[in-house]
Order: C-alpha cells, then structure tokens, then sequence
C-alpha cells in the first residue's frame, strides 16, 4: 500500500469510525449494570481525556503532573506526543521542577508521527512535571520513566481539576507514593491532601492548604505523614484553582524497588472499565475502591476473561476504602474487567497488578497471544470510563528493552471486528502478522508486539473497532525486570 493510501485509510478510520465515544447502559453490555454517575454525562466527561479528531482547527492542552524523575542516576523521564492527525502540528512544551526549575520549548511535529521529549537532566535530584499545549488536535500525550527496574508509562490528562483521588496507596516497608501537584494555570491554587484508612480519614498538618504558585510542581510522599500503612486511598481537594495531580509508586517486587506512574481520576462515578491484562499464578491483581459519599455502596466486580470469570459483590462503607484482591488462575491468560455501583451512588477504583516471580506462560486459547516470558514487577493502571470504537496507545516499544501485549475485551453481547495498526515514520500501516480479527461477544484478544515488531520505539498503536471495546496494554522489559499496564487513550 503506498504511504498515501495508507494516510487515507488511517484518516478515514479515525474521523468516520472515531468520531463518537460510545458509552454503555443497561441492556447494551449484558455483564454492566445501569451507571449513575455523581455529575451525570458531564462528570464523564470532565473524567475522560481523549484523543479530538476534527475538521476545525483548534488549539488543545495536555496535562502531565508525574511526578517526573529529573536528576536521578539512572533514571530518564520523557513526554511522548504521537499526532493522529495528518496535519502538521506546532507544540509549546513548558517542564516544571519541584525545585524551581521552569523550562520553555517549542517543536513543530509533522502529520503521522511522533514526538520524544527528554526531560532535562540536573544535577539537583527533583521531580517535576509537563504541560503540553497544542495548535492543532488530533494529538494523545503520554508520560514516560525509565528506571534500571522497568518502565512505567500513563497517558497525561486534558483536564485540570477541583479534585482528584486514588483508590490504591501504600507506606509499608519500602513501598512510598509520592504525589504531584501540578498547577499549569496562570493563577496561585491551594489544595488538601487527605488520607483515608479503612474508614478513617486523616489531614496531617503538612498536607493541609498546600499553596501551588502558577506553573509550579509541589511533590509530598506520603510516607512522611502515614508511614507503614499498607492500604490508604487519597482524596486531593483544591480549595482555590486547578491543578493536575498524579502520583508514582514505590513497592518492592522480587526484592526490587519498582515504580508505577498513574494519574488521579478527578470525579468519582458510577462505572469504571479496566483493559485486559495479563494474569497468571503468579501476579496479584488487585481492586481498591474509595467510596467518597456519605453513605455505604454495594459494588458489583465484574471479571472478563481467564480464570475467575464472573461477578462478586462487596460492599464499601461511607468515607471507606476497600482493597479487593481477584482470585488468581490456575493458567496465565488475559483479564479484562469492570467495577459498578448497585445503587445511585460513585466511587473510585484503581487497579494494581504485582508479579513478584518471573514466568513462562502458555496461551490456551489461539487469539490469545503471550509472551515467551514475563518478568517481576508492579503496575497501577486508572480505569476508563466507558468502551469506544478507536483507541490509541502512546510511547510504545518493541526492543531488547520491553515489549507489550495489546489486549482488546469485547463485553458486549455481539461480536466486533478488530484492527490494529502502528503510527511510526510519518505512515500509518498495519502491523506486520496481523490482520483484522473477530472478536467473539465477551471475549478477549491479543499481539504479542515482540512476535510482530523489531527494535520500534516511541511508536503509537491505533485500534480500531466496529462495536464499542475496551483497549489496553500490558508491557513487560525484555532484559530487566519490570511491568507497566498503561491506560489507552479513546479517540473521537
């Protein structure tokens, strides 16, 4: 196919098959239930960033709070801006340091391709953070670090927010959670970072009215105010402003310290959808749900996929968190799932996977791909709030570093049709092997990239599907440890 028509394809894909996210309700997807969302459509809608494909040309802002390693030996953190549109596009990129560093850049980015951006190195180790403004759209922003124990990706928000939370935290041992505070605005914001145990709540003094100066980056780890806590969720509430917020974890996995980059969701709702990941024996996946309402929730847990297929119901007390640990396979396989409130009321939930073994897994289903092997690691992925037909997955890799599994679950009650294609070079192809797929109702498929793509970095993979589903990935070093399940981006 010649780059022209490749091109084309992409373009009209995109616009006609991507235009519209495709939100689910009772009767549509027999394994959900009806959603009641706190701020109804307009709460999805401000919980949702997206990829914007469209004929006016407009400007677009993306938001990438980190907490970003900057300065830290053997640690590299980078943007990755993939454009879907086939118009050129220019981008201002500011970088902001905890300690006050504030850096200015502008690029011009063509159609069909990509954009790495390194952070700058100090040699004051700090964190910072990203705004990434765009004259254009068409345009999905990822976050990116690399550390001697992985690889942890989450793509940036095109939201800034009076609040944000997180279902899943941790303090015990070695793990830490430090969180990012980042105010791209023109205007001072102030915020209070509120822990919550169980069905306890605590402000510690240091976390109350944190002041955030306009283009500022304030980071706190939350082991200087709960240590030794093995659960807690977060709620950040801005008393003035908007910020951006996100947090990176720390556990130990296999006796290494590992780290997972995930951003706040910023409403509570009634419904989240989490992307097939790998399971296994050995990886534990676990659900944390915060219940911020005044009263108690009956949630149901819905899993797709290998092992444990089917529905638990577990009730969250009012102002509580609950960690809901899934009940692991007997065989390695894939997982999709989705986590429902019975009632009217909302909720938050993150999900974290944790392989504290390396393994070899066996495929039993034959559009099921895996890898040759998986190694230990960590990985908290935020949900998404509904299935569309088009989703993007930025700062992808195929090399001796990492690879990936590119997961689709279809929870409807008939079959989709799948496509996948990579953005790279300037062109739109598919990828090498795989051509379209059916994908049966509830069911789950996958490509293994490694066994389709050699030596790829920072390239963008674009699906595309004829009935709404749910897209994402689970990447995997090759020749270090480490896990990542980065969210995929809806495009419309």
């Amino acid at each position: 196919m010649s780059r022209k028509g490749e091109v084309s394809t992409l373009r009209r894909r995109l616009i006609v098959g991507g235009f519209v996210i495709v939100f689910a309700g009772a009767g549509v997807l027999n394994f959900a239930v009806k959603r009641h969302d706190l701020a109804g459509i307009e709460g999805a809608q401000a919980a949702t960033s997206a990829v914007a494909l469209g004929s006016h040309a407009s400007s677009s802002a993306w938001y990438c709070p980190g907490p970003l390693p900057i300065g830290h030996r053997g640690e590299q953190s980078s943007i990755e801006v993939v454009n879907l549109s086939v118009q050129p596009v220019h981008l201002q990129v500011h970088i902001a340091a905890n300690s006050g560093l504030s850096e200015l850049h502008s690029y011009a980015l063509s159609g069909l391709a990509n954009q790495t951006i390194v952070l700058p190195g100090s040699k004051l180790a700090t964190y910072g953070a990203a705004s990434v403004v765009v004259e254009g759209r068409g345009v999905g922003v990822y976050e990116v670090v690399v550390t001697p124990t992985g690889i942890t990706t989450s793509p940036c928000t095109t939201h800034t927010a009076s609040s944000a939370f997180f279902g899943t935290g941790s303090t015990a041992g070695s793990a830490n959670m430090a969180i990012s505070l980042f105010n791209p605005g023109a205007t001072p914001a102030v915020a209070d970072v509120r822990f919550i145990v169980g069905a306890n709540s605590f402000l510690p003094g240091a976390f109350s009215s944190v002041p955030i100066e306009p283009g500022q980056d304030v980071v706190l780890f939350a082991g200087h105010a709960l240590p030794q806590r093995n659960a807690m969720a977060l709620a950040v509430t801005i008393v003035s402003g908007r910020i951006a917020v996100g947090a990176l974890h720390f556990k130990v996995a296999n006796q290494l310290l590992t780290r997972s980059i995930v951003l706040g969701s910023q409403v509570p709702l009634g419904t989240w959808w989490f992307a097939p990941v790998v399971v296994a024996p050995s990886i534990e996946q676990v659900f944390s749900l915060y219940n911020p309402t005044a009263h108690g929730e009956r949630v149901r847990i819905t899993l797709l996929g290998d092992g444990a297929e089917g529905v638990s119901t577990v009730f969250v007390g009012a102002g509580a968190n609950l960690r809901y640990v899934a009940p692991r396979p007997s065989i390695a396989g894939l997982q999709a799932g989705s986590v429902s409130v019975a009632g009217r009321g909302s909720l938050i939930v993150d999900r974290a996977i944790a392989a504290n073994r390396s393994f070899s897994p066996v495929a039993k289903v034959r559009l099921i791909q895996l890898p040759a092997a998986l190694p230990t690691g960590y990985a908290v992925t935020a949900p998404n709030v509904a299935p569309a037909k088009v989703w993007m997955i930025g700062a992808v890799r195929s090399d001796s570093v990492a690879s990936g599994v590119v997961a689709v679950a279809n929870p409807g009650d008939r079959p989709a049709e799948v496509a996948f294609e990579e953005i790279a070079r300037g062109g739109s192809i598919p990828i090498p092997g795989v051509g379209s797929i059916l994908v049966a109702a509830r069911s789950i498929v996958s490509i293994d990239l490694s066994r389709h793509l050699n030596n790829m970095v920072s390239l963008g993979i674009v699906i595309h599907a004829t009935r709404a589903v749910v897209a994402g990935m689970t990447e995997f070093g090759r020749s270090r440890s480490g896990l990542s399940a980065p969210a995929a981006l809806p495009v419309r």
